[in-house]
């Protein structure tokens, strides 16, 4: 029996809980387009952003293992160049600059710098990761660990690219919609 039904939860029971009481159940129904208390995910704007988190964690954790790599070997090693250094600051602000771009840019500026900034991480991504150990340039960093993250944050970087380009103009707008129209106020921000 169903007890209750709101923002596409719902609930059953609502008496107080005692031990050994059955659990509360909650089901996930389709979204009720009124409510404002769930995040969704269908959004494209929202599923690219929360893309860009996901590959910036990876890419932060890959630098964390690769100094744990550094740090517990007893080799010296040579540090970055200051331009290395410049380079390297440059290409983690493009997923965390992503971000923030994702929720606050329109359409086509949004599904624009999607695709670039996707496409140049990824061939970045992809250049440094495979190309030097496969022509003997230097030795590899943390080569199974590294390879391990790279495939991921090359699968989540293809993914935005995908996202953004198959990313129509009709869904963009009935997003802007939903998130401008609030009709259970019957006010409209602005």
């Amino acid at each position: 029996m169903v007890s209750s039904v709101r923002c596409g939860y719902v609930t059953t029971g609502n008496a107080p809980r005692k031990v050994g009481d059955p659990p509360i159940v909650h089901l996930f129904l389709p979204r009720d387009r009124n409510c404002s208390e769930e995040v969704d995910m269908h959004d494209t704007k929202e599923r690219l952003s929360v893309l860009w988190i996901f590959a910036l964690l990876n890419y932060l954790y890959a630098d964390v293992v690769a100094l744990f790599a550094i740090a517990g070997s007893r080799n010296s090693f040579e540090p970055l160049s200051p331009w290395a250094l410049m380079g390297s600051a440059v290409l983690i602000e493009i997923p965390i600059a992503m971000i923030l771009a994702c929720r606050l840019l329109p359409f086509r500026a949004n599904r624009l710098a999607n695709i670039i900034a996707g496409g140049v991480i990824t061939l970045v991504n992809g250049f440094l990761t495979f190309v030097p150990p496969l022509a003997g340039w230097g030795r590899p960093p943390a080569f199974p660990e590294y390879l391990f993250f790279a495939t991921i944050e090359t699968v989540a970087t293809s993914v935005i690219i995908w996202q953004a380009w198959t990313w129509s103009g009709v869904e963009a707008e009935v997003s802007t919609e939903r998130s401008v129209r609030q009709p259970e106020a019957g006010t409209t921000s602005s």
